[in-house]
């Protein structure tokens, strides 16, 4: 593969640290607007966002839980398990945003001085310090893709332990497949510039010494 020109190969690097904040962001504002909603025996039920469905789903299952003694093992198993999904799709929210900001924040820093500069290797550390290699940066990058498929959770436990058969529509595309597409972009950019990174020292996770440094240590 013929490698992309310095300059371009050094812009693409900057965005590609940036994408997960941007795709972040606009998910988060997206699942500020109430765009989804259920059909139950032909009825559609009131349009939702995200937001309002994970907290309405938390209120009803607290209830739910509440009246377990005289309740069926079925709205029990239900309750149970939406809540600990709702609690999940919550840390892989901000297990995200840590990350999306941190990547965002610390590659801005570090790329505005040389790459032996102090400042970009102390830039670099803090971010590690929030993900620490790689791998962890890739797998960080995936957990969007929880929440966005919250409703679809939702759905499949009321048919299967409730024998409620919701239907889920969206208005719009769904977040379950911006997410797919979002993630899709930050992977495939990250991945596909590490020779790049590495050969334009700009490597997030990895700290570049001057060479009098690298000489007496």
């Amino acid at each position: 593969m013929k490698r992309l020109p310095s300059p371009l190969a050094r812009a693409w690097i900057r965005i590609a640290y940036l994408l997960p904040a941007i795709f972040g962001l606009a998910m988060l504002i997206y699942a500020f607007v109430p765009h989804l909603f259920y059909f139950y025996n032909g009825v559609p039920y009131e349009t939702w966002s995200p937001f309002t469905l994970m907290g309405n789903t938390w209120d009803e299952c607290q209830v739910m839980l509440d009246a377990s003694a005289t309740g069926s093992s079925s709205a029990y198993f239900f309750s149970l398990i939406m809540s600990v999904f709702v609690v999940l799709s919550w840390i892989c929210a901000i297990l995200y945003g840590i990350m999306a900001a941190a990547s965002a924040i610390f590659s801005c820093a570090a790329f505005s001085k040389a790459p032996t500069d102090r400042f970009a290797n102390r830039s670099k550390r803090w971010m590690q310090f929030f993900c620490p290699n790689r791998v962890l940066y890739v797998i960080t990058n995936l957990l969007l893709l929880l929440p966005a498929a919250f409703p679809y959770l939702l759905q499949y436990f009321y048919r299967t332990q409730m024998s409620y058969e919701m239907k889920l529509y969206f208005i719009g595309p769904s977040d379950l497949l911006l997410a797919g597409i979002f993630v899709a972009l930050n992977l495939i950019s990250f991945l596909a510039l590490l020779p790049a990174q590495a050969r334009e020292h700009m490597d997030m996770f990895r700290l570049y010494k001057a060479k009098k440094d690298a000489e007496s240590s």
